[in-house]
């Protein structure tokens, strides 16, 4: 069983993953990419991104929560894997913009 404050933070990660997937739908859509190995490469960073972001945040949540449940790390070890998890998902981000940009550089006008 893990804490609340988990749980919620999961569900929070869910529902970006969710806007990222429904812009990148919307962009495909309205702005579509001519070039099929265009296309490709923006697929793969923003799924590329979207798992760096994915596993940065579950790993600085399960950090912490894991204190309550199971002291499988120190407190200082703890914190460190949160700073770690913060810094993959703040890279992680960045590469998704970066899928957008480049997406809507190659995108068919």
């Amino acid at each position: 069983m893990v804490p609340g404050f988990v749980q919620l933070g999961l569900i929070a990660l869910l529902f970006q993953l969710t806007i990222i997937g429904g812009f990148y739908g919307y962009l495909r859509y309205r702005h579509p990419v001519g070039d099929p190995s265009a296309r490709w490469r923006v697929l793969k960073i923003l799924a590329g991104g979207t798992c760096l972001l994915a596993i940065g945040q579950t790993a600085a949540l399960g950090a912490v929560g894991s204190l309550r449940v199971t002291p499988l790390l120190s407190f200082e070890q703890a914190l460190l894997v949160q700073d770690a998890g913060l810094v993959v998902t703040l890279v992680g981000y960045l590469v998704v913009f970066a899928g957008f940009v480049i997406h809507s550089r190659a995108s068919v006008s």
